[in-house]
């Protein structure tokens, strides 16, 4: 499964006044905000009514500022009514520019001629994958959009003049997460939500333009104040100038991924009406009160001398501010982050201390012998983690490294967009839950987690409205379920086969 999960962010534009006029500055402007979401690849297609070819499609491999560096020409080339954008992270689904997104799929009939961007990852992909190839359709490409392209190219054959039908049927066969951004030559625009909500996106009107995105602050970039979350199963639906919110499903749930909060989403974006930065500034606080236990006999002369809170820079910053409120422990910029680093988790560099060294400079002022609360938003491999206090005995010389982590040990893949697919990878897997085994292998003086209730008490929401599937082993899905056996079952296999040799 590991070569077809990514992480993305996807954004959609159309224009209400039927005027053909550049839509770069509005794609540029949210997949901006939404770099945090995958800087691999950029690209965007556009819809113009007016122009013989209406329905066209730009793509490169690189940030959004690289790709959309050639403004002008853009700008004057790409003129329509309405827009779809994606922003790509993947991971051994190639770096080969034929898998960035929007994918864009050309056809004789004109209500079949479309393009899509894609976020999340369809967990049934191996028997969909199959079924194509009975009909003998045969994927260029291991990224799952492509697999996506061939069934709405297969839904549009009989439901052409109907949408909502094309995606019901659809969902009715598709086992995962899919958002979906999606335009054709017929002058319509649709952005899906999967029957679960499982990956964030919202919408929203301003000035004659109505947009979506999987992030809010997308949609602030581009003066959107009035900001609504699409509900699970339902599509934004614009056809021509009509727009209207429809659902496709009536089998829908909620199960949104918590690591949105934790890790993936932009610290000032809202999803389901829950600010980011709050969700981690109260994990903090709830790190915090489990810590007053620890120190207990700590005096606070000790306290205000010897220690000192860190956060791992960016996505920890509100964990850590939270956690050093709670505790009244002086707050320190131990880690600075080097401004044209890239996030650390989603990049496939083999050496990952020369990795997080150059990602990082170390405040050797503030650190030197301190004991050290490093504040993390998760621990997924424990490679960075390893690295960064290697990094901060040896060039901080801090005196002692406590680990505290926003996220419970994450003890099982995730099958639904997030690059963790294996056991084998998993930390608390290769040390079988033992904090002792976990202390050792990362070299910090000690680690505690979160709990899973006191991240669902800081996230807002209730525990059957979210995917805790990576933290429980428990999916909202068959073929999550289905998948997690498959998983254990090679890492077990793979244990007694270390064992015997």
């Amino acid at each position: 499964m590991s070569e077809i999960h990514d992480e993305c962010g996807i954004a959609a534009v159309a224009l209400l006044d039927g005027k053909d006029e550049s839509l770069i500055p509005l794609l540029y402007s949210m997949l901006l905000k939404m770099q945090n979401r995958g800087h691999l690849a950029a690209g965007f297609a556009t819809f113009a009514p007016h122009q013989k070819k209406c329905l066209k499609r730009y793509r490169e491999n690189g940030s959004v500022n690289h790709v959309f560096s050639p403004f002008a020409t853009l700008k004057d080339q790409y003129k329509g009514t309405k827009g779809i954008g994606h922003t790509r992270y993947a991971v051994s689904g190639s770096t080969d520019v034929e898998c960035a997104q929007p994918f864009l799929h050309r056809d004789g009939h004109i209500q079949r001629r479309f393009a899509i961007a894609f976020n999340g990852n369809i967990a049934n992909y191996r028997e969909r994958k199959e079924a194509l190839a009975q009909k003998n359709i045969a994927l260029e490409t291991t990224v799952d959009t492509e697999l996506l392209l061939y069934e709405i190219n297969e839904e549009l054959a009989q439901h052409a003049d109907n949408l909502p039908s094309v995606f019901a049927n659809l969902a009715a066969r598709l086992d995962g997460a899919y958002n979906l951004a999606f335009i054709n030559a017929n002058d319509e625009l649709a952005v899906v939500r999967d029957p679960l909500g499982i990956r964030p996106i919202c919408y929203g009107f301003k000035d004659g333009l109505v947009a979506a995105a999987s992030e809010s602050v997308a949609l602030e970039n581009i003066g959107i104040e009035n900001i609504t979350d699409l509900p699970p199963g339902t599509m934004l639906l614009v056809k021509k100038n009509d727009v209207s919110i429809v659902p496709y499903t009536t089998k829908t749930g909620r199960a949104h991924c918590m690591f949105e909060w934790i890790y993936f989403s932009n610290v000032c974006s809202m999803i389901e009406g829950r600010s980011v930065y709050e969700a981690r500034r109260a994990l903090g606080h709830l790190l915090g009160k489990r810590e007053r236990e620890r120190l207990a006999g700590v005096s606070e002369v000790e306290l205000a001398h010897d220690y000192i809170v860190i956060p791992v820079p960016n996505s920890a910053l509100p964990i850590s501010k939270g956690f050093a409120e709670e505790l009244g422990i002086r707050e320190e910029e131990g880690l600075i982050k080097v401004e044209s680093s890239e996030r650390t988790f989603i990049d496939s560099a083999e050496n990952k201390l020369e990795k997080v060294a150059n990602k990082f400079d170390v405040n050797r002022a503030v650190l030197e012998g301190k004991k050290v609360y490093v504040i993390e938003d998760s621990i997924v491999r424990g490679n960075t983690a390893k690295s960064l206090v290697e990094l901060l005995r040896t060039r901080g010389k801090v005196r002692e490294v406590h680990y505290r982590v926003a996220c419970p040990p994450i003890k099982s893949p995730c099958f639904y967009g997030i690059d963790m697919s294996t056991f084998q990878e998993l930390l608390a897997m290769q040390t079988e839950g033992d904090i002792t085994k976990m202390e050792k292998l990362l070299g910090v003086d000690s680690l505690v987690y979160q709990s899973v209730d006191d991240l669902i008490t800081g996230l807002g929401l209730r525990r059957e409205q979210l995917c805790l599937g990576c933290l429980t082993g428990k999916y909202p899905t068959p073929k999550g379920d289905e998948l997690v056996k498959e998983a254990l079952g090679n890492y077990q296999a793979g244990i007694k086969k270390r064992t015997y040799e």
